[in-house]
């Protein structure tokens, strides 16, 4: 028999199926938090509301349904380039943690 040892096709075969359903469950995937706006994140790097509005003191919920982990961050000291992050006047700096 020539060809890629049966052994071997095992692996190559598996890995594709299980990367292609990391990205399928968690809290993105849960039921909704009640917030009143939830804006997506999408596997072409992309927001899935790309506008919301909301009243002061109301909750807009960030899913990630991509399969890049990732967080959200208003930091200026944390950015690269901080005059890319500024905030409104009295907001206080935040970054998202990474939920698993």
């Amino acid at each position: 028999m020539t060809g890629i040892p049966r052994i071997g096709l095992l692996p190559i075969m598996t890995i594709p199926l299980l990367a292609g359903t990391c990205g399928l469950v968690g809290p993105a995937y849960g039921p909704p938090s009640g917030a009143v706006a939830v804006v997506d994140m999408t596997n072409g790097l992309s927001f899935d509301a790309g506008t919301v509005t909301i009243r002061a003191g109301e909750t807009v919920e960030w899913r990630n349904r991509s399969f890049f982990t990732h967080t959200v961050t208003g930091d200026p000291s944390r950015a690269k380039a901080p005059a890319h992050a500024l905030l409104p006047k009295g907001a206080a700096p935040f970054s998202a943690q990474v939920c698993r």
